[in-house]
């Protein structure tokens, strides 16, 4: 069975979450983006394609992985967890160009009790 995978466009862009503290793109079910050029064909996970939603999908992510207060005893409180913007524009090497569009660091996620 192929994979339908969202091909994200200026007009129709789609939003990734990134976990700073454990190291990775966070993926929660929703459909994988994917870009390609005369030099190569990327993938990725996708959590949303609009930012509210994507907000919404990364807070859920960071309450359910760190629901026991124990996972982040001796994390850095700086740390971030990211949404990243891709709209299908490439960089000059050829990697799908990503634009920050929200963080929050464990220290607000605990100050607005998210965790």
């Amino acid at each position: 069975m192929k994979a339908e995978r969202i091909t994200p466009t200026k007009k129709h862009p789609v939003f990734t979450g990134v976990n700073g503290y454990a190291g990775y793109y966070i993926y929660n079910g929703y459909k994988e983006w994917e870009v390609k050029s005369e030099k190569a064909w990327l993938t990725g996970e996708t959590i949303a394609i609009d930012l509210t939603e994507a907000i919404a999908a990364l807070h859920r992510h960071i309450a359910d992985r760190y629901a026991d207060p124990d996972d982040l005893k001796n994390a850095n409180p700086k740390v971030k967890f990211i949404i990243e913007m891709i709209d299908g524009t490439l960089d000059k090497y050829g990697e799908p160009k990503r634009q920050l569009c929200y963080s929050i660091t464990i220290a607000q996620a605990k100050k607005y009790r998210i965790l």
